[in-house]
């Protein structure tokens, strides 16, 4: 099953100069939960953008400049692609879960291959250059909804929503 994930504010930012533009550590650690032995797809933006090569998931990264990556080149939990149609084609024939975390291009390019999108819909607005791809509810339905308050880790009310692509 291929599903995509990600957060976003109020006006559907997912981006600002290539980090992400809040810090809710429970999303954070919805995300892991959820990719944690997966797949996870992403463009190279998306990839540089990660603190490491995170733990017990593989990357699978889409770039234009593979030269780039020389250094982890055999790292086992990373594979890099420089053709769309061989990454849309790796990730088919995977007999698991996929997560396609980001960013937008790649988001753009999967959204009709996805399964299911996970969004956290955090309830606040913040700069951002970057927007999540648009949901076409003529293609998905909402199929869970649950809403978090804000404590004292988290300065945020956030709701996470699951979406199934309707058949």
């Amino acid at each position: 099953m291929i599903k995509m994930i990600w957060a976003q504010d109020l006006q559907r930012n997912i981006g600002y100069q290539g980090k992400i533009a809040w810090y809710l550590p429970a999303d954070l650690q919805h995300f892991k939960k959820e990719t944690l032995g997966h797949v996870m797809v992403m463009g190279s933006k998306t990839f540089t953008s990660l603190p490491k090569v995170l733990p017990k998931r593989k990357h699978y990264v889409l770039t234009h400049h593979p030269e780039k990556y020389d250094q982890i080149k055999d790292n086992p939990q990373v594979k890099i692609f420089t053709d769309l149609a061989e990454l849309k084609n790796a990730v088919q024939e995977i007999n698991d879960d996929v997560y396609v975390i980001g960013g937008r291009t790649i988001f753009d390019q999967f959204m009709d291959l996805a399964d299911e999108l996970i969004v956290t819909q955090i309830d606040s607005t913040f700069k951002g250059d970057v927007k999540a791809s648009q949901i076409d509810m003529n293609k998905f339905k909402v199929i869970d909804r649950e809403f978090y308050q804000r404590d004292e880790k988290n300065k945020y009310d956030y709701e996470i929503i699951k979406y199934q692509k309707l058949v």
